[in-house]
């Protein structure tokens, strides 16, 4: 059971990690996008032009930042489950339900009752 939380806290600190550096990225992108494209394409003072190409900044914005969210929570439910913390348990219980096809993975691991003892 050790060796299969140990997988799992690895699998959720790497995948997290690289989501939270895809939901930085494109919060970046997607700032660059405004301020070099939007303002500077013809016809930028048009509102329609102007307001449609920010709302496109804003929703990927938007997407980065939710990126990151899922990935930070990996990342700390990696850490958790390396600890041996209840909290990381718990945390990796939400996680897998919020990532479903690693998740059905990590819901065996965390859910038998030989975790909960690792745990404890």
């Amino acid at each position: 059971m050790r060796t299969h939380i140990q997988i799992l806290a690895w699998i959720y600190l790497i995948l997290g990690g690289l989501a939270a550096l895809r939901g930085v990225l494109s919060m970046i992108a997607m700032y660059l996008f405004q301020f070099l494209f939007v303002a500077t394409a013809p016809g930028a003072f048009d509102t329609g032009t102007r307001v449609t190409g920010a709302s496109i900044a804003v929703v990927g914005a938007y997407v980065g930042l939710i990126w990151l969210c899922l990935g930070l929570s990996s990342v700390f439910a990696g850490w958790g489950l390396l600890k041996r913390r209840q909290w990381g348990r718990i945390l990796g219980i939400v996680v897998s339900v919020l990532c479903l096809p690693l998740g059905i993975y990590g819901l065996i691991v965390l859910l038998q009752p030989k975790a909960a003892r690792e745990f404890s």
